[in-house]
């Protein structure tokens, strides 16, 4: 049997995902794992199966409220259950755009030797939604080998990727009690591979008033980013202060051929 074996990392950010039909960009709220990029696309499960239902009581932003959202949760752990145990389906996640949320799954050709076909998916969805009367859904299966649905779909952009990375950071700092609010130093480090590269970079950084701590170079750098440049500023860490401070940072060392490394700072406790 084929191994699918991964560390799950499950996170949820907001994406835009095109416009609608009057030219009104529409944003998507993703709930995906992570981990699956490890070992994606799986050559044994080539299927795509999508179940879309429409959410009872949206709110302004089409997602359900803490009782209705109890209920889909529930919902969707019979679903992940139900087609684990029936078809040793893989679950990479679920999409919720303007009150209507669908749920995705990968599954394989044949299961234990005999063939899958979409009656027999149907049947297993159909199951698990009759716990669920309240809820019309409808079903789909399409062939997805290269798994572009969750690669090119549902898996975040590099930038977003840094966004949750600064999103779990400053959740650790929350939970050490830290004023997020008040400005700190907040060290960074960036990776080149020239010294041209770091040098032009410290250039721009430093007129955003950044200022230098160290350039160190480490020839055995496996990567191939063996010029290294760690800087500081004073900034507040909540999430719309460091993804404002942090993303530039980003953007920039993409644009001079370089690796952001992360942040990090010293937790602030007490009034503000």
């Amino acid at each position: 049997m084929p191994n699918h074996e991964y560390t799950e990392n499950w996170d949820s950010f907001p994406s835009p995902i095109g416009p609608d039909e009057c030219g009104v960009e529409r944003v998507g709220f993703f709930f995906i794992d992570l981990g699956l990029a490890e070992i994606a696309p799986v050559a044994d499960m080539p299927n795509l199966v999508r179940l879309r239902l429409n959410i009872l009581q949206p709110d302004d932003n089409g997602m359900p409220d803490d009782q209705e959202a109890a209920v889909l949760n529930e919902m969707e752990d019979a679903l992940v259950t139900a087609v684990a145990s029936q078809f040793d389906g893989i679950y990479p996640g679920r999409v919720t755009v303007e009150g209507e949320r669908s749920f995705y799954f990968y599954i394989g050709n044949r299961i234990a030797g005999r063939s899958t076909d979409t009656a027999d998916y149907d049947k297993t969805l159909a199951r698990v939604m009759a716990d669920y009367p309240d809820y019309k859904y409808e079903c789909r299966l399409q062939e997805d080998p290269e798994w572009k649905n969750y690669l090119e779909f549902m898996y975040p952009v590099p930038v977003q990727l840094q966004s949750m990375q600064n999103r779990r950071v400053v959740y650790q700092l929350m939970q050490h009690g830290d004023q997020l609010t008040v400005p700190r130093p907040v060290e960074h480090w960036i990776l080149f591979k020239t010294q041209y590269d770091r040098e032009a970079y410290w250039n721009a950084v430093n007129a955003m008033g950044f200022e230098l701590l160290e350039m160190a170079t480490d020839k055995e750098n496996e990567e191939g980013y063996p010029f290294a440049l760690h800087i500081t500023r004073d900034d507040k860490v909540d999430y719309d202060s460091i993804d404002a401070c942090v993303l530039p940072l980003w953007g920039l060392a993409e644009e001079h051929n370089g690796n952001y490394d992360g942040w990090e700072t010293g937790i602030v406790q007490g009034e503000e």
